[in-house]
């Protein structure tokens, strides 16, 4: 046996334990940020993406803005869940030089975890 069939062999059993690996099709709101935010989702689903990410600017707006309460957060998230997408991940905008760097980045992993969002983009 070769090292190359060895390794071949090698890679092979650890695919077939772990099994395939699984992509998670989504699309961006940023593409659509001269739009609503509505418009965006409505897009996004009709192009077939389950997943989406936001976090931008919707029509010179952030949404969610970044001082909103975790709660409004979370009816943003529940709006795009209304057009059949999972919120993903969500852009954090805190410059990390900023002088409230941290406080802001604090109330945007609050915010993402109201609307159960697992990834937040720094």
């Amino acid at each position: 046996m070769t090292r190359r069939v060895f390794l071949g062999s090698v890679a092979a059993a650890a695919l077939a334990e772990s099994g395939p690996t699984r992509f998670e099709i989504g699309c961006l709101a940023l593409p659509y940020r001269d739009f609503s935010f509505e418009r965006a989702c409505e897009g996004i689903a009709r192009a077939g993406c389950r997943y989406v990410g936001y976090g931008t600017e919707q029509e010179k707006v952030i949404v969610p803005a970044l001082d909103a309460r975790p709660a409004e957060a979370a009816r943003v998230a529940e709006r795009a869940r209304s057009f059949g997408l999972e919120p993903r991940l969500m852009f954090s905008r805190i410059n990390i030089a900023a002088p409230d760097a941290v406080e802001g980045h604090r109330r945007r992993i609050a915010q993402a975890a109201a609307s159960r969002i697992p990834y937040l983009l720094t």
